[in-house]
């Protein structure tokens, strides 16, 4: 059949747990926004915030994807914040009874699209890329400002994802590091700190 789309489960929840089989159980955290798919195994769905032009966030959109949305556009908003039993299916120790994690129902709005991205300028481009399937979320009734409005894109990560499992890498030890750097000048300061007081007290006991 047809590979589901990852990014479809954004639409009905940014983080959910699906029912994980007993081998994967223990990595499925029931407080961690780490999901199962069928087909692709663990993923994460990641979202990233942008900016305004000229906003200090460094993530900033184009002023004219920007004027884009200052259209008449459709908003994204939250409708409901609940809780649900874990995907994980597991049980709390102390109460015996399945453990909860938060849950939200979304309203989705307009989104960025490839099309729209052509019209703009930024199709086939990096940019373009990372721009793509932007939404803009906003306060039932709110009218905008950096207080009611937030502009996210999404990304999937799987565990085929290249970056999934980071090797491993050296420790970078910054107190040992500083205690090696400081060591010859210590000593140095040290010796001459010594020096200086022991001239101090043969002076005074030759007077």
């Amino acid at each position: 059949g047809t590979k589901p789309q990852l990014l479809r489960a954004a639409r009905r929840s940014i983080c959910r747990n699906r029912l994980v089989p007993p081998d994967r159980s223990f990595i499925v955290h029931a407080k961690r926004c780490l999901a199962y798919h069928p087909h692709d195994g663990l993923y994460l769905i990641i979202p990233f915030r942008w900016g305004t032009p000229g906003s200090v966030m460094g993530n900033n959109m184009p002023k004219s994807v920007h004027g884009w949305w200052k259209g008449k556009r459709e908003r994204s908003h939250i409708t409901l914040h609940t809780s649900r039993p874990s995907g994980t299916g597991i049980y709390d120790m102390r109460t015996r009874r399945r453990v909860t994690v938060d849950a939200w129902k979304y309203k989705w709005g307009d989104r960025l699209t490839g099309d729209t991205l052509d019209q703009l300028g930024h199709g086939g481009t990096k940019l373009g890329a990372r721009m793509a399937g932007m939404v803009n979320f906003r306060k039932p009734g709110g009218n905008g400002g950096g207080a009611h409005s937030k502009y996210l894109t999404f990304r999937v990560m799987s565990e085929g994802s290249t970056g999934w499992i980071r090797p491993a890498q050296p420790g970078k030890w910054p107190a040992r590091t500083v205690s090696e750097q400081m060591e010859p000048a210590m000593e140095e300061i040290l010796s001459k700190a010594l020096e200086t007081d022991i001239t101090s007290l043969v002076g005074g006991e030759a007077s």
